[in-house]
């Protein structure tokens, strides 16, 4: 609340502060209007709206010629509405009653319309000169009730009694109801303080200087609003936003203070604390301060009334250093990140290298053994016998490392978006069933089945057909690796939704599910140790990854361990319309370079 003083227009009180309630005790109208009239002319001068409510020992007419004695151009008051002067029938009787509930809400609503108008407050004088004995008791009820809510509003009052109609009861409850009681007294204007009222005023006046001194020393910005205009602000206010006083900030809006973009988020914060909505009562924002600086605020409010009006209290503080800090935060995360994923790389690419270089030494070992066993065999009869055996020996291991070199480059050329599939129109069908078939002696060695089935007889998409090849054997090379002794292998081709399905499936040994998200990973093995029981680079099924991509295909993976591992392909069933005739097989797919192909892939399983 407001207690700023107000310039009462009465010598004999002085400045007074808003929600002051005084008596005055008359016995001729001369006695009013000697106080009222000053006390009107007091209120126009210092901005309020003044309403006098008149009985009917006087008129309209009087009034307002008394006023215009001290009032220039009392009807530019009346016709703007800064000055009201009613019958009290108008106001206080309504169906010949006297409502208490029905008055406090008139006077709440001229109040509001009062502060909405730009006056600073209300200002009244009400004569009671019309209460009949029968009324006496209700109104002075009603008096008591005005005491406690007009405290709370900007709003002064002088309530005139007329000292002839009233018994000293009366008198008593009209002492007791009123801060001050203005009387006669041999033609001299007296004073009765009620020194209750009084002190529990000036009680009020030195707490609210308190948390008025309170908010000026508070290190956070405090501001007292609604969604248009910033009443009050503390010092810290000034500082924070960077302005000579509060001046600058007083009657501006508070979306001046926020950046742009954040100005309809801020209104419709202050329009749900309004609305009383405790859910909404806290805000991260932006504020513009001076010199162009922008800080991160939070913002804490409730619900107030403020000088007879409901407004937000807003506490504001500046959390810029916290925000940098979190911002630092996440900085040293996102870098820690970087970090583990280069340590991470890192360590994947000695292993690669590492295990590269076992990939490489192990196959040349083995030829240059065979080459020096072939030399002490030369004096040996049936040296024909070891040379075939040891010629064997030297192209497959030259197979395997003609596999890693392959490898190597065509992942490198994909890594450097140079690799190019050749799509032409195949029967993809009859391309899968005879890989299939062609690798069985493959699997017979550890007593292996592979199976073909497909719903199609055949099928003709856009494909690049060594592209296919070169994926296929790999999962099959990895199937017959980690399938034991006795097992079996499916290999399935099927149409689903204009997608081709194959499925590559195992009963093997299966992959750990921690390793199943990184197993399409560059350099990435189920196996890393030195005894483990298969060969390879951990660049196959990347490689296939890409290869199946470049199809604008994806490839997935379902596998539990010890049970076996499914991979499962989809590619689009499209075909090009300029192609020519359907191949069955490709140009380059001859007997000869098919077989080396499989030779190659299949390298690093021995027979």
């Amino acid at each position: 609340m407001d207690r700023r003083l107000r310039n009462l227009g009465v010598n004999i009180i002085g400045d007074i502060s808003w929600g002051t309630h005084i008596g005055q005790l008359y016995s001729s109208k001369e006695d009013f209007f000697q106080t009222g009239v000053t006390y009107i002319q007091s209120g126009l001068i210092n901005n309020e709206l003044c309403i006098w409510i008149y009985s009917d020992n006087t008129t309209y007419e009087e009034i307002k010629e008394k006023l215009s004695e001290y009032v220039d151009d009392v009807d530019s008051y009346l016709q703007r509405g800064r000055l009201k002067i009613i019958h009290y029938s108008q106001w206080y009787i309504k169906d010949n009653s006297f409502n208490e509930v029905r008055i406090n809400k008139q006077w709440t609503d001229l109040v509001k319309q009062a502060v909405d108008s730009g006056c600073d407050g209300l200002r009244a004088i009400a004569d009671t000169a019309w209460l009949e004995k029968s009324f006496y008791r209700t109104f002075l009820h009603y008096e008591r009730s005005v005491n406690r809510y007009i405290s709370e509003l900007p709003f002064i009052v002088i309530c005139l009694y007329d000292a002839n109609k009233v018994d000293a009861f009366a008198i008593a409850e009209i002492i007791k109801n009123h801060s001050y009681v203005i009387t006669k007294d041999e033609d001299k204007l007296g004073l009765i303080r009620n020194v209750e009222i009084l002190i529990k005023d000036r009680q009020i006046e030195r707490s609210e200087e308190r948390y008025r001194k309170l908010l000026e020393l508070l290190p956070d910005a405090v501001f007292i609003h609604d969604e248009k205009t910033i009443f009050y602000c503390n010092e810290s206010a000034v500082q924070m936003i960077g302005v000579k006083n509060s001046y600058k900030l007083l009657g501006r809006s508070m979306a001046i203070l926020v950046i742009p973009e954040m100005e309809i988020n801020l209104q419709r914060f202050i329009n749900n604390v309004l609305k009383g909505n405790k859910e909404f009562n806290f805000l991260i924002s932006k504020f513009n301060c001076g010199n162009g600086e922008v800080k991160d605020v939070e913002i804490v409010a409730t619900k107030y009334i403020f000088q007879g009006r409901h407004v937000v209290l807003s506490v504001v503080r500046d959390i810029t250093h916290l925000m940098e800090i979190d911002e630092l935060k996440k900085d040293i995360a996102k870098k820690r990140q970087l970090l583990e994923y280069s340590m991470e790389s890192d360590k994947m690419k000695t292993e690669f290298f590492s295990n590269i270089s076992h990939e490489l030494k192990t196959p040349l070992n083995v030829i240059l053994a065979a080459i020096q066993l072939m030399k002490l065999s030369d004096n040996k009869p049936c040296c024909d016998k070891y040379r075939n055996k040891y010629l064997k020996m030297m192209q497959q291991n030259c197979f395997r490392l003609l596999r890693i070199v392959n490898n190597i480059i065509d992942i490198t050329k994909i890594d450097a978006n140079y690799y190019e599939i050749k799509s032409q129109n195949y029967d993809i069908v009859k391309l899968i069933r005879e890989i299939t078939q062609s690798v069985a002696e493959y699997a017979v060695s550890k007593s292996i089945i592979i199976m073909f089935e497909s719903d199609l007889n055949e099928k003709t998409i856009a494909c690049d057909p060594d592209a296919i090849e070169r994926i296929i054997l790999n999962l099959l090379s990895n199937a017959i690796k980690f399938t034991p002794m006795g097992g079996n292998i499916w290999v399935k081709v099927n149409e689903n939704n204009e997608k081709l399905t194959i499925s590559v499936k195992d009963n093997g040994i299966g992959i750990p599910l921690h390793k199943q998200k990184t197993i399409f990973d560059r350099f990435q093995q189920v196996d890393k140790s030195l005894t483990r029981q298969s060969e390879g680079s951990g660049i196959g099924l990347s490689l296939v990854k890409a290869l199946v991509e470049k199809h604008d295909g994806n490839i997935t993976l379902y596998s539990k361990p010890d049970e076996g591992t499914e991979f499962i392909i989809e590619l689009p069933c499209i075909t090009l319309t300029d192609s020519g005739d359907i191949n069955i097989l490709p140009d380059s797919m001859d007997i000869n370079s098919h077989v080396e192909k499989i030779n190659i892939e299949f390298s690093d399983i021995y027979s």
